[in-house]
């Protein structure tokens, strides 16, 4: 072997152990290469970067140190530059801090890129103080700057320093710099809790040639819906629009300005508008609330209980005329719950639900007809499985599926993934039903209005969201439940919410009550005895069949008094009066 060659060999060897982050192994030859008195310095910045970027900050400092003192590397400016991505990967400004003192002891002026590598360090930690410090420093000492470390020390004030922000900005501007995109973007983020100033920043930024983009727009919603400044926000909206930078972000935070400023009937008018639009992502917050939500802790709790007695009660009733129908559940769920699984026993909310109501059965304690049907059902699904007592519980795809006919139709929808799979090997065991079935892992709403499926005319639309953001999901509710009642006049619509507090579900209905939505019946059930989980909940029924307010009267205070004893469940069921009927008469 020649011996450039073996010169060669120990910095092809320091590389290549870099690259695998083994620093022992790169300072070890990093040793060897110094004895044989080839050390330079693109070596000495590969073996700093892997020791920083290793999060070995004091061999990393140490290696450098020793470098230029024993090593006899000549340390300049460059030399030090080249190391600071190792610090500033990992977002340890202190270490990128402590280099650039070390800079300082040995008299090398650092420059345009020191001080970019450092800001980008203290952008990633948040330490505005020290960003703006660095930034003065720079400036102080007559290095160049340009628009770059203005932007990271504007980014780094969001939702804290607003009027450092605003002053930074102006002192580029006077600073004969042009502030770009990046720049006005971040001034407007930093007034998080200034709405005036935001749209100040806005306004400047139209003017001055750099026309906003999604982020800055959607910036300036952002802080028009805090600062409950509904009109500013449809205003940058209807700009977005022209632009066609339009996006479900934007839109939702459009909303909720309107939801918060009691603007309800026009945020359903933007709903709309966002669901004609060829905006793919509609409900940016849904899949983030589908990857957390698993019903499997909740599954047979008594919220169940009252879902599914008025949907099985939904359910016979449709099934009295023989024309077909198509039952179309909005969120399906996993089909079929074990509730002997880990995740059931964590809370073992079936224990006083779907157990009591079992007991009462055995025990005569509830007699209705709506009530020993589920308990044949549930016996009939847990003897095919082999299973013990009532392991398992049925979802309501399983329960609807007791009830369809050959003519009839199920369209299942149901988003997250793994509860698609669920549901598609609960069907496998579902066999009984002849009914013509569909399952759309997709958005339900979105399909609902954008890309309906054939159904039939008459249909019973179950709606069970996860509510983890209820803010978002019930104005969503609201909206699909007014463009579903008048896009399918024979639909029944039954839409599940939770009770948080009585001012919560007060609001809710009467948005409801506002839309003139025809006959709206009110199911509800409050348990005063719970504590850490839902105190309640309830359904609507839009077009409740005839004589479903009557049997639901009979059966709800026999689960009443099954799930507590006397006076800890307070059941309810009553029409809405719509908008017309409530309003005061004219003499």
């Amino acid at each position: 072997m020649a011996m450039a060659e073996l010169q060669a060999a120990p910095h092809f060897s320091l590389r290549a152990a870099a690259r695998s982050l083994r620093w022992q192994t790169v300072l070890r030859t990093l040793s060897q290469i110094r004895l044989l008195g080839k050390l330079d310095a693109v070596t000495c910045s590969v073996a700093v970067s892997c020791c920083a970027r290793a999060e070995e900050w004091t061999k990393a400092l140490q290696t450098l140190h020793s470098s230029t003192s024993i090593g006899k590397l000549r340390p300049d400016t460059v030399l030090f530059n080249s190391v600071l991505p190792g610090f500033r990967g990992t977002g340890h400004w202190r270490h990128a801090f402590e280099m650039q003192r070390s800079m300082q002891t040995l008299r090398l002026r650092h420059d345009a890129a020191t001080c970019n590598g450092n800001l980008a360090g203290c952008r990633k930690e948040q330490a505005w103080r020290q960003a703006a410090s660095l930034l003065a420093c720079s400036l102080m000492i007559g290095i160049q700057l340009d628009i770059i470390p203005w932007n990271i020390v504007i980014s780094t004030l969001e939702f804290d320093g607003w009027p450092r922000g605003i002053a930074l900005l102006l002192q580029a501007q006077t600073a004969t710099l042009q502030p770009d995109l990046l720049t006005y973007n971040s001034a407007i983020t930093s007034c998080e809790k200034t709405w005036e100033c935001a749209l100040t920043v806005h306004s400047t930024s139209c003017s001055s040639g750099s026309h906003p983009d999604s982020i800055g727009f959607g910036a300036v919603i952002n802080v028009c819906e805090k600062g409950m400044q509904w009109e500013a926000a449809i205003a940058c909206l209807r700009h977005m629009h022209e632009d066609r930078l339009s996006n479900g972000v934007a839109y939702s935070a459009a909303v909720h300005a309107c939801e918060r400023c009691a603007q309800w009937e026009l945020a359903l008018l933007l709903l709309d508008d966002l669901m004609q639009s060829e905006i793919k992502d509609c409900m940016p917050h849904r899949v983030q609330h589908v990857r957390t939500y698993v019903h499997r802790y909740l599954a047979g709790g008594p919220e169940d209980c009252l879902k599914h007695v008025v949907l099985v009660s939904l359910l016979r009733h449709f099934v009295e005329d023989r024309r077909p129908f198509s039952y179309i559940d909005a969120h399906a769920g996993g089909g079929l719950y074990n509730l002997e699984c880990d995740e059931s026993q964590v809370f073992r909310n079936h224990e006083g639900g779907i157990a009591q109501v079992i007991d009462g059965v055995r025990n005569n304690g509830i007699s209705h007809t709506v009530y020993r049907l589920m308990y044949a059902a549930m016996a009939r699904l847990n003897m095919a499985l082999g299973s013990r007592a009532f392991q398992h519980y049925l979802g309501s795809t399983a329960w609807a599926f007791q009830w369809l006919r050959s003519q009839d139709q199920a369209v299942l929808f149901e988003l997250s993934a793994g509860a698609a799979a669920d549901l598609r090997r609960s069907l496998s065991i579902l066999t009984a039903s002849e009914a013509d079935i569909k399952v759309i892992q997709a958005n339900s709403y979105e399909e609902l209005v954008r890309n309906p499926p054939v159904c039939h005319q008459r249909q019973l639309i179950l709606l069970d969201p996860p509510y983890d953001s209820a803010g978002t999901y019930f104005t969503w509710n609201i909206y699909i439940l007014w463009r579903l009642y008048r896009d399918r006049p024979k639909a029944t619509l039954a839409l599940w919410f939770p009770h948080y507090s009585e001012e919560q579900t007060d609001i809710l209905l009467h948005r409801v009550q506002q839309l003139d939505l025809g006959q709206v019946l009110v199911a509800m059930m409050i348990l005063s005895r719970r504590s850490r989980q839902l105190p309640g909940s309830g359904l609507l029924v839009l077009r409740p069949p005839d004589g479903l307010q009557e049997e639901l009267r009979e059966v709800l205070p026999q689960l009443a008094r099954v799930l507590g004893a006397p006076g800890a469940v307070h059941v309810s069921v009553k029409l809405l009066l719509t908008a017309k009927d409530v309003r005061p008469s004219q003499h």
